[in-house]
């Protein structure tokens, strides 16, 4: 009789004292291990969070000279145009209906490098019918990899995007407009102190005129 209550009476206290026993041991456990995630996660969101000014600077300090030495290599090719330039230029259409709007006139035009070699600029006057001043602004565009040329008119401006031609002596500028589905393609190829231009307008594919030009170096007088 008082083994078989024993027996009841040793369950009852083990079931009671083990939980007891275990459980703060486990909660222990439990809790380092959630301080030790908490840790952890903080340490990743300081250094997630982390900001230096100083290296933040540096850092665009050296993109950006990288990129001045890119655009600086890739506009030698506009060398042979700097100086101050004289010559004739002409447009002549392809369709005999149009011959009445062929023409022809003086100019004259200055290339210089600005801005610390970024860019390459031709400042001009033509001189004749519809005289007019003008500035092309040329760079090298580092994150699209292609030269890009701004034309400023009295009247309009233009962007143009140019490519290194084959032997890499000279660029090949194009402009085209989706409205009106017309495009124009030109050169510039310097020779020592002449420069001689030539280029094509088309007009849904086919040929509306031509452009044609040739400059000498104008002499300092001494």
């Amino acid at each position: 009789m008082k083994t078989t209550l024993l027996r009841p009476l040793l369950t009852v206290l083990l079931a009671t004292a083990f939980p007891a026993a275990i459980h703060p041991a486990f909660a222990q456990d439990k809790n380092e291990e959630q301080a030790q995630e908490a840790e952890e996660g903080g340490e990743e969101e300081a250094e997630e969070g982390e900001f230096n000014a100083e290296e933040f600077k540096q850092r665009l300090k050296e993109e950006a000279k990288q990129a001045n030495e890119t655009i600086r290599k890739m506009l030698k090719v506009f060398r042979p145009l700097e100086g101050e330039w004289t010559g004739n230029e002409k447009v002549e259409h392809s369709d005999p209906r149009f011959k009445a709007m062929d023409k022809e006139w003086k100019d004259e035009w200055k290339g210089s490098y600005t801005v610390d070699g970024r860019y390459f600029e031709m400042t001009g006057q033509t001189k004749g019918e519809d005289p007019t001043s003008y500035r092309w602004v040329c760079t090298w565009d580092v994150q699209e990899e292609t030269y890009k040329a701004w034309y400023f008119g009295e009247t309009s401006q233009t962007l143009y995007t140019g490519e290194l031609s084959d032997d890499g002596k000279h660029v090949l500028w194009t402009v085209e407009n989706e409205e009106n589905g017309s495009e124009t393609k030109f050169s510039m190829i310097a020779d020592g102190d002449r420069v001689k231009c030539s280029g094509t307008d088309k007009i849904g594919g086919r040929l509306w005129s031509r452009q044609s030009s040739s400059y000498t170096r104008k002499r300092v007088a001494i």
